[in-house]
């Protein structure tokens, strides 16, 4: 992590996030809890987010949401884009990753398509470099101000 740097894991499994703060804490980041994060100049927290269940708020928001096998279903990949949407405020980026062969087909389109229904001003799939299996894919999305 750069300096300035803060992280907040999120998941709607609290065994992940506990997890994720482990790592960070072994690899010799400064682990704060969710409400202090803001507190401090760099360091990583964790907060339980589940996005198909009506929005938490975060108390932060976010310049960049990272993912990561998280779109499993149509019918909720337009959860996905607003609560990206709603952590990223009115400038960020997201960027999921994903595997190339989708898990029900047409979940990634879903997803794109809402966003930019949400005002994304782009969101696509990236092109990816030749790779061994198994293969990944990129999703990308970038809201700014008007």
């Amino acid at each position: 992590m750069t300096q300035g740097s803060r992280v907040i894991f999120c998941d709607r499994e609290p065994l992940a996030i506990h997890c994720a703060l482990s790592s960070a804490q072994l690899n010799g980041l400064e682990v704060h809890s969710v409400e202090d994060i803001s507190k401090s100049s760099q360091g990583v927290a964790g907060a339980v987010l589940d996005w198909a269940s009506p929005l938490h708020t975060l108390a932060q928001s976010a310049d960049v949401v990272l993912g990561a096998d998280c779109l499993y279903d149509p019918a909720t990949a337009a959860m996905l884009a607003k609560t990206c949407k709603h952590v990223l405020g009115e400038d960020g980026v997201v960027v999921i990753c994903e595997p190339e062969l989708e898990r029900a087909k047409g979940t990634y389109s879903k997803f794109l398509e809402a966003a930019k229904m949400l005002g994304a001003a782009s969101a696509e799939i990236l092109p990816h470099p030749d790779s061994d299996e198994p293969r990944s894919i990129l999703l990308r999305v970038s809201w700014k101000s008007l």
